[in-house]
């Protein structure tokens, strides 16, 4: 890993202001770190529109014009839409598309200078947990693992400093997961605050675009120049995008954290379970005041989850579902099954989505912000895929989501944040859940976690597992 990559996104664009570096020894430096991806983040590299790109930044901070993001190297999750460059899904059934128009989020990113150096690996479609066509991508702190999905390619390649920023999406942990077992943060904002346009649809009613980075300051960021209505999507809030930099503030004294009295922490691993009560102690000394908080129907979260997303899938992929063979073998085996979810089961689950919704309104009266795992277990083997949580083992669908999909369930922010590592050297995380639209605060405390931490500097080169 050249150093030049070590610098956060933030730290690059002060560094071209000030002339200590230029934006295209930094782009050059992340496409060779794109060429060897010992963890196979990759699917396309983009060395020419990059070096282009490149180039123009260097000049515009020449001439004292530089964009927000100007010169600063990013991937894009490979079912998001790039004009000119393969987008196929992380499947082979749309291998050799080349969209030719951006995604909102994409064109929002190259107007405020980011150069996309790289699509990165996924699971196909955003769901599965392997990938037959693109292989799989290995964890950097063990590559038995696997870093999560879906934007596993992006957690490995922020992790291993192959770029400061990568686009994913989430729809029921997807940029969370990933984030919380590769030691990066990951933001997945409100449902609507970024576009969805040019993405190719999961569950298009939890779907989410949003970013993973090392730094809570680099989340910002990128929010500042991808958040906004889009006339085009009719999925996309109006309302207006707030200053998510917001001068650096990182205070948190006089806000409510809700604290979980139950669910989260009723199949967790004890580690992450104390490294969740640790940040909220941490929080408490600085000033906010923990609440304790309960969800009396939280044992409905993954059976609505599962019940409507494979609804949608079924919906979504109808177009193509004739085509069943030449879809990746692990995202075959969720589309037969969103076969068997007739419309009844679909409304059913619809309804009760909105009692889990009322338990996390009710939750809000009583706090501004939720604290709870980012996951609970550590990240599991490739090989078969059982989750440890102390003593126990469990399949990894059975627990992968059970802290992230009420996220997506209600709509809510949710900001994953790495907490260290646990005593087998692998990262561990936590996550904080915000009232809709609420990112802000979110990322304040984000702000003053890192401040007080260095969990977000630990490095995979650094620390092997036992």
């Amino acid at each position: 890993m050249t150093s030049l990559l070590g610098r956060s996104a933030t730290e690059l664009v002060d560094d071209y202001r000030s002339g200590a570096l230029s934006p295209i020894e930094v782009v050059d430096a992340a496409l060779a770190e794109v060429e060897s991806d010992p963890h196979n983040s990759v699917i396309t590299s983009c060395p020419e529109s990059a070096r282009a790109a490149a180039v123009r930044s260097a000049e515009r901070y020449r001439r004292g014009s530089a964009l927000p993001m100007d010169g600063v190297p990013i991937g894009i999750k490979d079912t998001i839409a790039t004009r000119g460059i393969e987008t196929s899904g992380a499947d082979a059934i749309y291998a050799g598309w080349v969209p030719d128009e951006d995604a909102t989020v994409v064109a929002r990113l190259l107007a405020a200078g980011a150069v996309p150096v790289a699509k990165h690996n996924a699971y196909a479609f955003a769901l599965g947990h392997t990938n037959t066509h693109h292989g799989v991508v290995t964890n950097p702190w063990d590559p038995a693992r696997t870093t999560g999905g879906s934007s596993s390619g992006a957690g490995a390649a922020v992790a291993t400093r192959q770029v400061p920023i990568s686009i994913g999406s989430d729809t029921g942990g997807s940029i969370r997961l990933p984030a919380s077992w590769c030691g990066v943060s990951g933001l997945k904002p409100t449902y609507g605050r970024v576009p969805n346009r040019g993405a190719m649809p999961l569950a298009w009613s939890f779907d989410t675009i949003g970013p993973l980075a090392r730094t809570v300051d680099d989340l910002a960021l990128t929010m500042q120049c991808i958040a906004g209505h889009d006339p085009g999507d009719g999925s996309s809030s109006r309302r207006a995008v707030p200053d998510y930099l917001d001068g650096g503030r990182t205070d948190v004294a006089g806000l409510r954290i809700g604290l979980p009295e139950n669910w989260f922490f009723d199949i967790c691993d004890p580690q992450i379970e104390a490294a969740v009560r640790a940040a909220a102690l941490e929080l408490e000394e600085a000033g906010a005041t923990i609440v304790p908080v309960s969800f009396p129907h939280a044992d409905l979260t993954m059976v609505v989850g599962w019940i409507c997303m494979l609804g949608e899938i079924a919906s979504a992929h109808e177009p193509t579902a004739h085509r069943f063979d030449e879809y990746d073998e692990a995202f075959q085996e969720y589309l037969l099954t969103s076969s068997f979810v007739e419309l009844k089961d679909y409304l059913r689950a619809s309804r009760l989505r909105t009692v889990v919704q009322d338990d996390y309104r009710a939750a809000f009266e009583l706090v501004d912000m939720i604290i709870a795992p980012g996951n609970v277990t550590y990240a599991p083997r490739l090989d078969d895929f059982l989750c440890q949580v102390g003593d126990e083992q469990y399949g990894w669908i059975e627990v992968s989501a059970r802290s992230t999909y009420m996220a997506n369930i209600t709509g809510l922010p949710s900001l994953a944040l790495p907490a260290g590592l646990g005593w087998n050297g692998l990262p561990l995380g936590i996550q904080f859940l915000g009232r809709p639209f609420d990112e802000r605060t979110m990322l304040r405390v984000g702000r003053y976690y890192q401040s007080v931490t260095q969990h977000h500097e630990l490095d995979p080169a650094d620390r092997r597992p036992r």
